[in-house]
């Protein structure tokens, strides 16, 4: 890894307004707090040529904008003579970054390829691009037509390229959601703590390699036969699309979903939101 010469520290300058309110003899409590910070002289390493005797460089790549807000609610619903009382909490937390300016004025920075493909780079990359979230995930997509069904070739049967790379969207969670509730009474207690995250994408490079071996679900489908590619399409010499009903692809094997189908990262990548429970305990004392 070959620092840049000319590396310089990196700063943070972030501004928060917030407040807190209490009600009902403070049965409920909110905290409310919006931020803004601006990060320049963000260090990161990004892949170079080895041809330079070096795999990685490390430099400041520019200036990235983050705002946002959260609000924390803790309540308590019910609260008896007897000793029984029941808390509900809630803290939630929206999350915006921009990038707003790149090394060396450039547009985009490609930051790294997942899942060390070689020959498949392309199939999922990160990117820091000047006006976009940060960071995002990019890959190779399929050819469609207005009405999003896939181009496929007519004599082979297989989807065709898209231009360039696609921008699937963002990799860190831009939402994020916490509960928690709790009971208790006379010493017993019980607690649970759940959390929601959305708003982000993943590659899945497993997934890709399943392709490759054959032991995904997805390459048994057609029972390793010849298959037509579903909503698909050919294109016509008017630039007119017909329904693609007949055509099918070459190889029902491992040329369909190795050679062909696997290059495709879209078909890696997934919205990354999920649901977890994290916590739940009975307890006395």
């Amino acid at each position: 890894n070959l620092p840049d010469p000319n590396l310089t520290p990196e700063f943070t300058n972030s501004y928060e307004i917030g407040g807190e309110f209490g009600f009902l003899n403070n049965r409920v409590n909110l905290e409310l707090a919006y931020y803004t910070q601006k990060t320049t002289g963000q260090t990161v390493s990004i892949s170079t040529s080895q041809a330079t005797g070096y795999s990685s460089a490390l430099i400041n790549a520019g200036t990235l904008e983050n705002t946002g807000f959260e609000f924390d609610l803790k309540t308590t619903p019910v609260k008896l003579a007897n000793g029984f009382t029941w808390d509900f909490n809630v803290n939630f937390s929206q999350v915006d970054n921009k990038v707003l300016e790149l090394y060396q004025g450039i547009n985009e920075l490609n930051l790294s390829n997942y899942y060390g493909l070689t020959s498949d780079a392309s199939l999922g990359q990160v990117f820091a691009t000047v006006g976009e979230q940060y960071p995002v995930i990019k890959a190779i997509a399929y050819k469609r037509d207005p009405q999003g069904r896939v181009i496929v070739n007519s004599q082979t049967g297989y989807p065709t390229v898209a231009t360039g790379l696609k921008t699937i969207g963002q990799s860190n969670p831009k939402y994020r959601l916490g509960l928690t509730t709790s009971l208790k009474y006379k010493g017993f207690g019980f607690n649970a703590v759940a959390e929601y995250r959305a708003g982000n994408y993943v590659y899945h490079g497993l997934a890709s390699t399943m392709w490759f071996t054959g032991v995904a679900s997805a390459t048994a489908g057609y029972g390793r036969e010849r298959f037509v590619f579903p909503n698909s399409v050919i294109q016509n010499a008017d630039g007119t699309f017909t329904p693609n009903t007949t055509v099918t692809v070459k190889d029902g094997g491992l040329g369909a979903w190795d050679s062909n189908l696997r290059r495709y990262g879209e078909n890696f990548v997934t919205s990354a939101a999920f649901w977890k429970l994290r916590e739940i305990a009975f307890t006395y004392d």
